[in-house]
């Protein structure tokens, strides 16, 4: 009887310790398997970074605020010329390879749709009918003798390409003043024509962020800025889209979009 007593004793035991046993390694096995599945958070890769090719910029100084800025001018605007990408989305830095551009800038805006806001020819096809809003106050375009214009009015003949956006910022020589509603610091970006008939675009970024940069009010004085720093006497200046839907790439810099550019400036390279 005394053996038998024993016998279950240590059958209970063993039962016991190998629950126990089950148990550790249970929640040892979960400890080391969470270990392996960080908590998730931000990483540098995620986040906003400063321009690339930070050297190739310029920089200029605005009421305190420091600005980096890249002047380019068009080569040969017989080269020039002006592609939808409302539907297709594709990447500006491939369209840049693919379309063999020497320099690539975002164009007007678009609406939530994919559609240009306002008037748009490209290829010397209309595509789009120009509207009438105070901001979206004027037109840049290649006629058919290769002059390229940026004016108030539309053309009286249809263009090789040309869209409407805005705001004007220098008109005539004349430095604008702008007022806008619900104003915000975001990446610019400009086409313009100097005194000489000289073609460029202009992007603005702040110096720490790439996707921020002066506030539209303030670009028109900002621009001056640049252009008296460099010498520059401009005629004609005209913002296009700004913001994360803004591209500028060259064969030394690229700033890129963050969504969609609707429309892009081509010069190709042959």
């Amino acid at each position: 009887m005394r053996t038998r007593t024993v016998l279950l004793s240590l059958l209970l035991l063993i039962v016991v310790t190998g629950a126990t046993l089950v148990f550790l390694y249970q929640k040892t096995a979960n400890l080391v398997f969470q270990t392996h599945i960080p908590a998730p958070q931000s990483t540098l890769s995620e986040l906003p970074k400063p321009p690339e090719e930070v050297e190739k910029f310029s920089s200029v100084n605005y009421q305190d605020t420091i600005y980096n800025y890249r002047l380019e001018f068009v080569k040969d605007p017989t080269r020039l010329q002006l592609y939808p990408n409302f539907s297709d989305h594709d990447f500006a830095h491939e369209l840049y390879s693919e379309r063999n551009c020497r320099l690539l800038v975002n164009g007007g805006f678009y609406d939530k749709k994919n559609n240009p806001i306002g008037w748009f020819v490209s290829e010397s096809q209309h595509q789009s009918d120009p509207v009438k809003n105070p901001t979206f106050d004027g037109y840049i375009m290649k006629l058919s003798d290769n002059t390229i214009s940026i004016s108030i009015y539309l053309p009286e003949e249809t263009p090789q390409w040309g869209l409407q956006t805005g705001p004007l910022l220098i008109h005539n020589s004349q430095v604008l003043t702008l007022t806008i509603r619900n104003d915000t610091p975001e990446r610019r970006t400009v086409v313009g024509i100097t005194e000489d008939n000289k073609v460029f675009f202009l992007v603005v970024v702040d110096s720490n962020l790439e996707t921020a940069g002066p506030y539209l009010a303030e670009l028109p004085k900002v621009i001056e800025t640049i252009f008296q720093q460099e010498s520059i006497r401009v005629v004609q200046a005209l913002n296009l889209d700004g913001g994360s839907a803004s591209a500028f790439i060259t064969e030394n810099i690229v700033v890129k979009e963050y969504s969609a550019i609707g429309s892009y400036f081509c010069e190709h390279k042959d």
